[in-house]
């Protein structure tokens, strides 16, 4: 799982299958440990009995969203290896501004205390620049 929050963490993908809309990945979250990034570090810290409570609230919510809105069910085991939720700051829009005599667009997203769980299979990493 290290892994894969060194590869998602801080990084623009897609979420909101099937009209995917971009976000960037907060912090990662599993059963019993929840990985942010400090500085230029993945952290991988234990879930105290509080954060415990506020993941078993993301899992509910995530499966009633993504079932009743988009008719996918995810992680339907009780001890489902990948039981892990993103947290995702959605894109608010963009602002062009101009760097070094260009015009540039910069992203706008959500802030930190508006965080979304999304289930970590369905998140759709970016793979391609343009």
């Amino acid at each position: 799982m290290l892994e894969v929050a060194f590869d998602l963490i801080d990084k623009e993908v897609h979420v909101d299958w099937p009209i995917l809309k971009r976000a960037l990945v907060h912090s990662i979250w599993t059963p019993n440990k929840k990985y942010t990034k400090e500085g230029e570090d993945i952290v991988c810290e234990e879930l105290t009995e509080e954060e415990q409570s506020l993941y078993d609230g993301y899992v509910m919510s995530t499966r009633k969203r993504e079932f009743e809105r988009y008719g996918i069910e995810v992680n339907t085991n009780a001890g489902a290896p990948n039981k892990a939720v993103a947290l995702v700051r959605r894109m608010l829009g963009v602002q062009y501004g101009v760097k070094k005599r260009k015009v540039v667009a910069i992203r706008q997203w959500c802030a930190v205390d508006d965080l979304r769980p999304v289930s970590l299979n369905l998140v759709v990493q970016v793979i391609y620049k343009y």
